[in-house]
């Protein structure tokens, strides 16, 4: 009686138990961003990750109506502000930006965790 007692306990938990917490973010510029140099971001992950996935942050800036900037790496990476290819040529004007955190899962499929918006001077 007491292991059916305990099983029951134990398939309760299982069946009761509040879900994992999905994962959530913040995502701030570090300092000022200006075209020719670097800039960071701080970021800050809590909850659940899902099994294989990772954790991304995805840049973009647009200046006189088209894309002039857009890359993505790991949360601690460096992003030069500079004009790296001819698909996007930046001729340093100011733009507007917006950097996205994203929990990327194993089969590829991004979910926003925050965002925040700059501008390059």
């Amino acid at each position: 009686m007491r292991v059916l007692t305990a099983m029951a306990a134990f398939l309760a938990v299982l069946l009761f138990a509040a879900p994992a917490q999905a994962a959530a973010g913040t995502i701030a510029v570090n300092g000022p961003a200006v075209f020719g140099q670097s800039v960071t971001f701080a970021t800050s992950v809590s909850g659940k990750v899902p099994r294989g996935g990772w954790v991304a942050v995805q840049v973009g800036c647009v200046a006189g109506g088209r894309i002039v900037y857009a890359t993505g790496g790991a949360p601690d990476a460096v992003f030069p502000l500079v004009s790296g290819t001819t698909a996007y040529p930046w001729d340093g004007s100011p733009a507007a930006c917006q950097a996205d955190l994203r929990v990327i899962d194993r089969k590829g499929i991004a979910t926003l965790l925050a965002r925040t918006e700059f501008t390059t001077t």
